[in-house]
């Protein structure tokens, strides 16, 4: 199974009528928690790259098909916090 149904299901199921592949940004509001879950939990089981960023620029934080996640912000208590959340799922920073 690699995926593409999947996908193509979810992004259905909040009004998407595109493959992933003609629309691979997408945005989400506050609101939308859910569906953002939904689609991160896509990304970590097929093991697909991708990139997580907020609009005004404060984080980014992208996976890779090789099994890493980088984080990267401008925020003090974003770097404090992130590694925090990260340790409760048992996933310890190589550098911080």
């Amino acid at each position: 199974m690699d995926g593409r149904f999947n996908d193509r299901a979810t992004c259905r199921s909040h009004g998407e009528k595109r493959p992933l592949i003609e629309a691979p940004v997408h945005m989400l509001e506050r609101a939308d928690e859910d569906a953002f879950i939904s689609i991160l939990c896509m990304v970590f089981f097929f093991s697909w790259d991708a990139s997580i960023f907020d609009i005004s620029g404060t984080f980014l934080l992208q996976t890779s098909h090789d099994g890493w996640l980088e984080f990267r912000t401008n925020g003090v208590a974003l770097f404090r916090d992130v590694p925090v959340e990260l340790e409760k799922y048992k996933i310890l920073p190589l550098a911080g």
